[in-house]
């Protein structure tokens, strides 16, 4: 009986070893997945010997793909520098722009003592040929108050070289400009930013408001 029982094991282990499917082998209770096995006798016993982990004839997975890592946030640039002659507020400046081809009506503003500044940006026009005067003159209650305007490059900057570009005193003050060279008035280059400014030189005592109204003429041909 052991010989014949021997034999088909034998048997078995040589088809075992000549399957290309994995092979399920129960032993003591538990399944073992193999390649292939074989069996053998010594003195001391029956031997089985097995080859493989199950995975013969079938292909071997991809591993799983490694996922790429979040890709580095690019920073956002630096802001671009503030250009030179931007007007940029604080306590002691305030900002507003000209549309000085079309400046419009007459506007009633004010300045906060005398060391505060308002500056108006604008840019000429390309016509040579521009001309006006832009003015000031004080609002009821405000008529002892001295106030210089002048026009710069800069916000609150020296007032171009020229005398008729800057003027400063009490009730109104006009400057009259133009477009191309002209001894009698502010003269101004054409396509370029420029600045009118107005601050209170004494009067207007620290933390008071003086008014002041702000009108431009200009030839109508910008």
């Amino acid at each position: 009986m052991h010989k014949l029982l021997l034999g088909m094991i034998v048997v078995l282990g040589w088809l075992g070893a000549s399957m290309a499917h994995a092979i399920t082998v129960t032993f003591n209770g538990t399944n073992y997945t193999v390649d292939s096995f074989t069996i053998s006798q010594n003195p001391t016993g029956v031997v089985i010997t097995t080859a493989g982990d199950g995975g013969s004839g079938d292909p071997v997975p991809d591993p799983d793909p490694i996922p790429d890592p979040d890709p580095t946030p690019t920073p956002d640039p630096d802001p671009a520098p503030v250009p030179n002659g931007s007007c940029v507020e604080s306590s002691t400046q305030e900002c507003g722009v000209i549309n000085w081809a079309a400046p419009g009506p007459r506007i009633t503003t004010s300045v906060s003592g005398t060391n505060s500044t308002i500056s108006w940006q604008f840019i000429t026009t390309s016509n040579p040929d521009y001309s006006g005067d832009i003015n000031v003159s004080e609002t009821v209650g405000n008529e002892f108050v001295s106030r210089r305007l002048w026009i710069s490059t800069e916000p609150g900057g020296a007032a171009l070289a020229s005398s008729r570009c800057s003027t400063e005193g009490t009730s109104a003050r006009k400057i009259n400009w133009a477009q191309r060279s002209n001894f009698l008035r502010c003269t101004l280059t054409p396509n370029t930013t420029y600045f009118v400014n107005v601050k209170n030189v004494s009067g207007c005592s620290a933390g008071r408001s003086c008014g002041f109204y702000r009108n431009m003429n200009n030839s109508g041909n910008p």
